[in-house]
């Protein structure tokens, strides 16, 4: 974890220590069965500011470490391809595991909508708290700065590629993706905030 609280005090500002202090009180999990498919579409900002407060609802806080799966991808992708691999998983997670039901960690269920940037300095730190990695790529994933910062952070932390579980709702093929990866620019990857940008391309390069 300590690990951890330092790239988020690259990405904060703030003293490491501190920033581990607060990611460890706000971390919370969505169960996968409370989501829907509207959850998952995008939407005008005012719209996905109400939407997300009521998704934040059906949250929990949870310890770090009993989450079991990071949900790693773009509000920009389709939602209902993503709900359908979504519950693919799930339904295969629930098989292996007995008909436990999975806990998932999703920014606008997981993160304070009043305190988002805050909570965004930890995200190093709810990523550590989780089991697997979800990485749910599609036409715009890899244009998207956060969406790389958290492959970065898993990467940066020794993660094991064992514990990605890697879903494209677009179905290509495992070339395909290579082909994708290998065509892949962090420099061309944007943000919502152009200071948000400036800022992790800073930490990313700090990190290399």
């Amino acid at each position: 974890l300590q690990r951890a609280a330092t790239i988020s005090s690259l990405v904060a500002g703030r003293d490491p220590d501190k920033v581990l202090e607060d990611g460890e009180r706000s971390f919370r999990v969505l169960p996968v069965e409370a989501l829907t498919e509207a959850d998952l579409q995008p939407g005008s900002n005012l719209a996905s500011k109400e939407a997300s407060k009521a998704l934040n609802a059906r949250s929990r806080n949870a310890a770090l470490g009993t989450c079991d799966g990071f949900f790693s991808h773009s509000w920009s992708d389709d939602g209902h391809a993503k709900f359908a691999r979504l519950t693919e998983w799930r339904t295969r997670f629930e098989k292996e595991n007995h008909g436990t039901k999975p806990t998932m960690w999703l920014d606008k269920a997981c993160i304070d909508q009043d305190n988002i940037d805050a909570s965004l300095a930890a995200l190093p730190i709810f990523l550590q708290g989780c089991r697997t990695l979800l990485v749910m790529s599609g036409p715009t994933y890899f244009s998207r700065l956060w969406c790389v910062m958290e492959l970065y952070t898993y990467l940066h932390m020794g993660g094991e590629v064992e514990k990605v579980a890697l879903m494209d709702i677009e179905g290509k093929s495992p070339e395909q993706l290579r082909l994708t990866l290998a065509r892949f620019d962090a420099r061309k990857a944007n943000c919502f905030k152009p200071n948000d940008r400036q800022r992790l391309m800073g930490v990313i390069e700090a990190g290399y």
